[in-house]
């Protein structure tokens, strides 16, 4: 029963379009790692990384997040994402990140950077990716629990929708 009802769920997540954002609302984008480290050798290393994408909507509280498994970290790969789940008139929060610096003038959206070799927050215009930095410390700290009851395969966690209630 639990499962069917996970998989009634899963499909109405998958087939709802995602729409973040909105005229003058802020988006921030990153993308991070998702490789748990096994504690004291115990268990074998990942045979491949699994690199997520993640976008957070900051005008809701908690923010609204979306993540997606990608391949590559290039434009190419990115840059559709953010298309498909960002609506138009978006201002994008990023860091500098190669990737993102056609956005402008690809997807014709703000875009405002923030250089995290030099601190976190701008200080002159305030730019941050905070709300998603928290976001991935949450997932990552979710994951590392699901890991220790079993193998996470890579299509659990391939996209999720979802506020970020923990």
């Amino acid at each position: 029963m639990y499962q069917y009802l996970r998989d009634v769920c899963s499909t109405k997540l998958l087939n709802t379009p995602i729409e973040l954002g909105g005229p003058g609302v802020v988006v921030q984008i990153d993308e991070s790692l998702f490789n748990h480290k096994s504690k004291y050798n115990r268990r074998r290393r990942p045979k491949k990384e699994l690199w997520v994408f993640g976008l957070a909507d900051t005008s809701f509280k908690p923010a609204i997040t979306y993540m997606e498994l990608v391949e590559k970290r290039d434009a190419a790969t990115l840059l559709p994402i953010i298309e498909k789940a960002v609506k138009p008139g978006t201002i994008i929060y990023s860091d500098q990140w190669k990737a993102y610096c056609n956005i402008q003038t690809e997807l014709k959206l703000q875009h405002a950077t923030v250089n995290h070799s030099v601190n976190f927050v701008d200080p002159e215009t305030g730019v941050h990716t905070q709300a998603i930095e928290s976001y991935w410390a949450k997932a990552k700290y979710k994951f590392k629990v699901m890991k220790e009851c079993g193998e996470i395969v890579g299509a659990q966690v391939k996209i999720t929708h979802s506020p970020t209630y923990y």
